[in-house]
């Protein structure tokens, strides 16, 4: 079983990439938001239950993937609410499952990301602060 854990800033191209990658190996597309939605829906980001059900919901579906022998990608971007050491106990989780963890990390310019996140005709239309 592989994860293929794919990370970066906001913007970066993190699902696009996910999304063609499942399509060429067949792996399972596990994607960041549809957690964060799930649990945004009843707790505030943030908040401590928020945090603490979502790294859960994350954690079972990689025991119970590795479990399976469930190749999968996951897309996540780091920020101050996950715990810093959440990619390293994944990893744990995974290879104590007999699985193996790739790590993915996407880089762009502060300007293109800029560019992207307020770009009206980008799926993202979020503005910076």
């Amino acid at each position: 079983m592989q994860l293929v854990f794919i990370y970066g800033q906001v913007a970066s191209g993190k699902l696009t990439i996910a999304r063609e990658l499942a399509a060429r190996t067949g792996f399972a597309l596990f994607h960041n938001h549809l957690v964060v939605d799930a649990v945004g829906a009843v707790f505030t980001f943030g908040t401590v239950a928020f945090s603490r059900l979502r790294e859960q919901f994350w954690m079972t579906v990689f025991d119970e993937a590795a479990k399976q022998n469930r190749s999968s990608i996951f897309t996540f971007a780091p920020e101050p609410t996950v715990a810093r050491d959440f990619p390293d106990r994944a990893r744990a989780l995974i290879e104590g499952n007999g699985g193996q963890v790739i790590f993915v990390a996407l880089m762009l310019p502060l300007e293109e990301q800029e560019r992207r996140l307020v770009d009206e005709g980008a799926r993202c239309i979020w503005k910076n602060a």
